[in-house]
């Protein structure tokens, strides 16, 4: 029986766009709030550096805890609500600059929490089963998956839960 490409899981589809949509507005965000800075609140380089100290300091401080937390937690509605979370706190910046209120400190502030914790910890991981497992008795590739190694042996998964077998 071959395996189902990947493209045609209604689940992975949804979480491929969905993802693709939160990565394009990280990446807005990150490129956007010190342009902002310079250019609506003519922030100056020690301003500018705070910025990105803030930017990615909770990421590095909150990143382990974040992490634990989030393995013992279903990811799926906790990436929806991380991303919604984001929407609501990027969407008071320009709010407050339509309404000529917006000042640095509320910069900081959504620089501090949009980078939050890591959205790497929060991210989908691999399956428990690693299906280039070669040798008698390893672990065999759940249904579903590509026979090839999709990943270097330096980054496959590791999980004590054994894969099914067959």
């Amino acid at each position: 029986m071959k395996p189902r490409p990947l493209w045609r899981e209604r689940d992975f589809r949804r979480l491929w766009i969905a993802q693709s949509v939160s990565d394009f507005g990280a990446r807005i965000t990150r490129e956007g709030l010190p342009m902002m800075a310079v250019l609506g609140l003519a922030a100056s380089p020690a301003q500018l550096g705070l910025l990105a100290a803030l930017a990615s300091g909770p990421t590095l401080i909150a990143g382990l805890a974040a992490g634990g937390l989030v393995d013992a937690r279903r990811r799926r509605p906790l990436l929806v609500a991380a991303d919604l979370v984001r929407a609501a706190v990027l969407v008071t910046i320009p709010l407050a600059a339509w309404m000529h209120a917006l000042t640095i400190w509320q910069v900081y502030a959504a620089a501090a929490l949009v980078a939050g914790p890591a959205p790497s910890s929060t991210s989908p991981t691999m399956p428990t089963c690693r299906p280039w497992s070669s040798g008698r008795g390893s672990p065999k590739p759940t249904a579903g998956w590509p026979p090839r190694n999709p990943w270097p042996r330096w980054a496959a998964p590791r999980s004590p839960a054994p894969c099914s077998s067959g």
